[in-house]
């Protein structure tokens, strides 16, 4: 393995950039970006009270994502090429998801995940908790769409 993609400098590499605090339809949430200039970025959102919310971690073009309505999946990024009616051409970056959440990709999230300083202990246990579970799907929360799941959280 060529050594700027090791697992353990990607994970090293990568360090907090912004924290932004939105209100939507009275839901506060809280995100999380986290950055390494090799390729990797995370995202974390989580509510008011500092319960994950939903994340994506995309790792050279591999992505991990979790969220509370769909549970864990994988995949990768792909980049779309479309002419418009003017000739030119334009570009897009789409996320093919695997069928099943692939456990080589799960890994080597892991191994990057383990390396990341500025990431609390807290957050990053529970992402790893994740990753090695062998039943990802079940970590999936609630079966009701996600903002009637928030809205309950709110309710007197």
């Amino acid at each position: 393995m060529i050594k700027w993609i090791s697992p353990e400098k990607l994970g090293a590499s990568t360090t907090k950039v912004s924290t932004d605090f939105l209100k939507q339809n009275g839901i506060e949430v809280v995100s999380e970006w986290y950055h390494s200039p090799h390729g990797v970025d995370l995202f974390i959102w989580n509510d008011g009270q500092g319960r994950m919310l939903r994340y994506q971690f995309s790792l050279l073009g591999l992505i991990v994502e979790w969220n509370i309505n769909e549970g864990l999946k994988t995949g990768m990024i792909v980049e779309e090429e479309a002419t418009n009616p003017l000739n030119k051409i334009s570009t897009s970056d789409l996320i093919n998801e695997d069928e099943f959440p692939l456990k080589s990709t799960l890994e080597y999230a892991f191994k990057v995940l383990s390396e990341m300083k500025d990431l609390s202990t807290q957050k990053k246990q529970r992402m790893l908790e994740d990753f090695g579970s062998p039943f990802p799907q079940a970590r999936g929360g609630p079966s009701r769409g996600i903002l009637s799941y928030l809205k309950s959280w709110f309710k007197p």
